[in-house]
């Protein structure tokens, strides 16, 4: 419907000169010049909420594969960054750990 809009939207810019809207002119028919333009901008304004409409049906019909690649994409770029974070994480948690531990004692030494 987009596209026999756009063709219709183009004919009937083309032949707006043949209308009976110019003195000394008769009207070809309905599908002069301004009546192809009328009717294209009807068919390319349904084609394209026709077109959303059936993007937004494909786009909740592959919703679980579009899900599945993008976690495909990005699972390996996850892995790395846990790999490279893995040992600076647990380094500071252990010094966490023996800062806590440092302050427990000091607090039984203190009772």
């Amino acid at each position: 419907m987009f596209v026999l809009g756009a063709v219709f939207l183009f004919l009937g810019f083309t032949g707006f000169g043949k209308t009976a809207l110019n003195p000394g002119q008769t009207a070809e028919s309905i599908f002069g010049g301004f009546g192809l333009f009328a009717l294209g901008g009807f068919l390319d304004t349904f084609g394209l909420f026709v077109t959303g409409i059936g993007g937004m049906i494909l786009l909740m019909a592959y919703r679980r594969e579009i899900t599945a690649f993008t976690a495909q994409q990005v699972m390996p770029v996850a892995k790395e960054g846990i790999n490279e974070m893995a040992p600076t994480i647990g380094n500071a948690a252990e010094e966490i750990a023996k800062g806590i531990k440092k302050g427990l004692n000091e607090a039984d030494k203190e009772q």
